[in-house]
Order: structure tokens, then sequence, then C-alpha cells
């Protein structure tokens, strides 16, 4: 018969502060990485299209996710160097998101300048008034 796994009632604390911590870790993540995109969005607009704009929000999301997960790890859980070295991996896919991002946006971004970067025509002439 099929036994059922029983753990200690400190087991079970544990994890009921690590989901709790998960989920809000991660609601942090995505309320202010997305507010910090947008922000970035209005200084400046994306050309690389909605896979772009999705690793920009992602990289801005984990970055943000950061140093919560960081000071989590390290005074609620004692989990130490365990967590800076998560804290690390985390910096490694923001680095990884925006490399993807910045590979989508070199293209469209270099043909937006050139159409903005048109040259003087006889059109802009006549509206100087010179």
């Amino acid at each position: 018969m099929g036994r059922v796994l029983r753990l200690p009632p400190q087991q079970r604390h544990m994890d009921t502060r690590l989901i709790i911590a998960v989920l809000a870790i991660g609601a942090i993540g995505l309320y202010f990485g997305n507010r910090i995109s947008q922000q970035s969005q209005k200084a400046e607009r994306i050309h690389g299209g909605p896979l772009a704009i999705a690793l920009h929000q992602a990289a801005c999301s984990i970055f943000i996710s950061l140093l919560p997960t960081i000071l989590v790890g390290v005074f609620v859980f004692h989990i130490g160097l365990r967590a800076v070295l998560l804290g690390v991996a985390m910096m490694g896919i923001a680095f990884l998101c925006l490399m993807g991002y910045a590979a989508l946006e070199i293209e469209p971004k270099a043909a937006a300048r050139k159409a903005k970067e048109r040259g003087w025509t006889a059109e802009d002439a006549r509206a100087s008034g010179l």
C-alpha cells in the first residue's frame, strides 16, 4: 500500500514561508519591473516588436527582483552564500534577456534612425521660409 509522506511541522512552516516569499518577490518584480519598463519606453521607443518588448520587461522584472531575493534569502531563510549565488544567476538571466532585446533592436532602430535622417528636401526648404 502507498504511504503518505508526512513532513515535520518545521518543514511545513518553511514551505509556507517559501511560497509567501516567492509570491511576494514575484509581485514586487512584476509591478515595479513593468513600471520601470514603461518609463524606459516613454524615454525611448522600442522598435524591435513585441518580442523585444517582452524581453525588455522580463529583464526589468528580474533585475528589480534581485535585491529582495538576496535579502529574503539571507535574512529570512539564512541561506547566505546560496542567496548571493541565486542573485548572480538572476543577473545572468537578466543579462541574457537584455542581449536578446539588443539583438532584436539593432536593425529596426537603425532603420528608424535612417528614416528620420532623410536629409534636406525641397519641401523642407519651402517650409523653413529661407
